[in-house]
């Protein structure tokens, strides 16, 4: 392949040959193209940040290195994102976790570990006044002593994708919402709340990684995180 020019070799870009692009099954595009031209002045014809890739122009530079050697030549090689639909399909990622929360809340206390007021279990102890639950002595049966809280499990997904809406999810934090791609609905009355959010920028296309938590077996509270 012989060499594509561009303006005078000493005071512009020759475009190396040997470059390439990578269409990714998600929808993203990376590639990289190296440049020579002279030593002197090369950092300000180093292409800027969003410059077109010149065999595709919906990949923009993002980064660029520049070397100089001894013979006052200089190799500038930039790196290359795109994106082919808008969002890329995400990359998907489960994490099963634990939270403690109030014993009083487990779906069992009432039946098997606290009871009530009037009729308490396992020695539990609740205000005569409130009804509510204060705690289980030390030498409770069941080895309930001290026992304020359980460890309740719950599943976070993680899902990455690339944009070029710079607005995307950055005001949708506490929200009762689904999470993008093919991820499954939680069974029965549970439900996704989004709790977590980032974007890392390569010019003018954003990487946006959200983390959206399962709630418990009644649900995230549609009155508190509304949609």
């Amino acid at each position: 392949m012989s060499r594509i020019r561009k303006g005078n070799p000493l005071s512009g870009l020759i475009i190396q040959p040997g470059r390439q692009l990578t269409f990714r099954q998600d929808g993203s595009v990376v590639g990289q193209v190296k440049f020579r031209t002279s030593s002197a002045g090369a950092e300000n014809r180093i292409p800027a940040t969003g410059s077109p890739h010149p065999d595709f122009s919906r990949a923009q530079c993002y980064n660029a290195v520049l070397l100089k050697s001894d013979n006052e030549i200089a190799e500038i090689t930039c790196d290359y994102l795109g994106i082919t639909r808008d969002p890329t399909t995400p990359v998907i990622e489960f994490v099963g976790n634990t939270g403690e929360e109030p014993i009083e809340t487990h779906l069992d206390f009432v039946s098997k570990i606290g009871g009530t007021p009037d009729a308490p279990l396992n020695e539990a102890a609740f205000d005569e006044e409130t009804g509510e639950f204060i705690g289980f002595p030390v030498d409770a049966p069941e080895d309930l002593g001290g026992v304020r809280g359980f460890l309740s499990p719950t599943s976070t997904v993680r899902v990455t994708f690339f944009t070029a809406n710079d607005r995307w999810g950055l005001y949708e934090l506490g929200e009762i919402a689904s999470p993008p791609g093919n991820v499954p609905k939680p069974p029965g009355s549970r439900n996704w709340l989004k709790t977590n959010w980032s974007r890392r920028d390569f010019g003018n296309i954003y990487q946006i990684t959200e983390e959206y938590t399962a709630s418990g077996r009644r649900g995230w509270n549609r009155l508190i995180y509304s949609t």
